[in-house]
């Protein structure tokens, strides 16, 4: 049970490492999908940098009052809806949008 629970919490916490380590490589293909410079799609490192940053200075005195497990659930949540938003956004504006909302 305790080897479950590390990895699980493992697994959860490359979550944000793991959205970097798969959007680098593709600046190419997202810069040719959405038909922009690729430095317009660095915009979308700098704006999910800004979401974390952000969302850390909520989540602290949230998780006090709250507890960890709720916000961690509404967290994965969030995740899953930014990257799903990522999926399907039609030009570069939504995928910033979403890019930012993901963290």
């Amino acid at each position: 049970m305790v080897s479950r629970l590390i990895i699980l919490l493992l697994l959860m916490s490359l979550l944000g490492v793991f959205a970097l380590d798969a959007l680098l490589p593709s600046f190419p293909a997202l810069a040719t999908h959405f038909e922009v410079g690729t430095s317009s799609i660095a915009y979308s490192i700098s704006l999910f940098t800004l979401g974390v940053a952000l969302s850390q200075c909520l989540i602290g005195p949230l998780s006090d009052r709250l507890g960890r497990k709720c916000l961690l659930l509404a967290g994965l949540a969030v995740a899953i809806a930014g990257a799903l938003g990522c999926l399907v956004a039609p030009i570069t504006h939504p995928f910033w949008f979403f890019a930012w909302y993901r963290p």
